[in-house]
């Protein structure tokens, strides 16, 4: 008994020994691995001391790697939310640029509408314009009618004064002169019919422009009526006219008095001057030619009658509306003289 008490005590003392020898080598080893900052164990307790502050920082090391992968999986997340966010964003922006596509191209569609526009009212605006050139070229016609209306009106009226006279013509010399008279009658005849056929080709023309000639004869008729009371109210207080020493002149003397007496001295520009010189126009929008004529002439009986009518607020009496009718005459005029062309041949 005493022999194995001894032996398990030595045993248990090397055992001791040895643990003591293996905490002393392990001391040493802590020792020298540690870091300058960490303190020094050389006994149980500093161990025991030492591994609680370890598993502290442990624990502060896993609270702090746990807290740094929280932030980055809030930071994978919100990398995947922008991702996701940048991703619409190109898809919308790739669809912005096909709307840009679309919209370059109709912009384009608009510029060349917008260049045929342009040039289809370039043409309208030619249009209009060579639509005024002729309308100014039909008013000057129509006013060079009206002039030669009014000149054949009064030789007519003339030749009907002269045909009264005809009876006290005895001698040759009269019969002689009454039988020119008689032809530059017929003469005027056929002026007056080859005037009249330009009329109806005029009023077929300004039917076309939409114009209506009836209103325009309606209108003549009334200017030669406000002239004629004008005139007859400064008849009264006018001398009785003279004979003439030559009473059975030339018609063609006589129309030259009328042109002198009813035409200012520069033809028609001189009716523009007129016109400037605070003459006033009766307001009316259109003209007609009467075709009425002979016995309804619209120019002065006499050259005395012309040179003493009072001023009737118009040039020759007649209200000329500038020049929208001059190119229908014109264009009558080579209508009838086609037409007669074509009947001589």
């Amino acid at each position: 008994m005493g022999d194995d008490l001894a032996f398990y005590t030595r045993v248990t003392l090397d055992h001791i020994m040895n643990e003591l020898c293996k905490q002393s080598e392990c001391f040493k080893s802590i020792n020298q691995n540690r870091s300058s900052e960490d303190p020094a164990i050389n006994s149980l307790e500093e161990c025991t001391l030492e591994l609680g502050r370890l598993r502290k920082l442990l624990t502060q090391q896993t609270d702090s790697c746990q807290a740094v992968k929280n932030e980055k999986n809030e930071t994978t997340y919100s990398v995947e939310k922008y991702n996701q966010e940048i991703e619409q964003l190109n898809d919308l922006l790739k669809q912005k640029d096909e709307q840009l596509e679309v919209l370059i191209e109709e912009n384009d569609c608009l510029c060349v509408a917008a260049e045929i526009s342009k040039n289809k009212l370039d043409d309208l605006d030619y249009q209009v314009q060579k639509l005024d050139e002729e309308t100014r070229h039909m008013e000057q016609g129509i006013v060079e009618s009206i002039g030669l209306i009014q000149d054949i009106g009064d030789v007519s009226h003339e030749n009907e004064l002269l045909k009264g006279k005809k009876s006290q013509l005895e001698d040759g010399e009269a019969r002689q002169l009454i039988n020119d008279l008689s032809k530059q009658l017929e003469d005027c005849r056929e002026q007056s019919r080859l005037i009249r056929e330009i009329n109806e080709e005029m009023g077929k023309t300004l039917q076309k422009l939409g114009i209506n000639p009836k209103e325009i004869e309606n209108k003549i008729k009334l200017i030669e009526s406000s002239k004629q009371e004008l005139f007859d109210k400064d008849l009264s207080g006018m001398e009785p006219p003279q004979q003439l020493k030559e009473p059975f002149g030339s018609i063609k003397e006589s129309d030259k008095d009328l042109e002198k007496t009813l035409l200012p001295p520069s033809g028609f520009s001189g009716v523009y001057e007129a016109q400037n010189n605070d003459i006033k126009e009766p307001k009316t929008n259109s003209l007609e030619v009467s075709t009425d004529w002979p016995n309804k002439g619209a120019g002065l009986e006499t050259d005395r009658e012309a040179k003493n009518s009072p001023p009737s607020g118009t040039a020759n009496g007649v209200a000329i509306e500038g020049e929208k009718l001059n190119a229908v005459v014109a264009e009558s005029q080579r209508n009838f003289l086609k037409n007669r062309e074509e009947e001589q041949v």
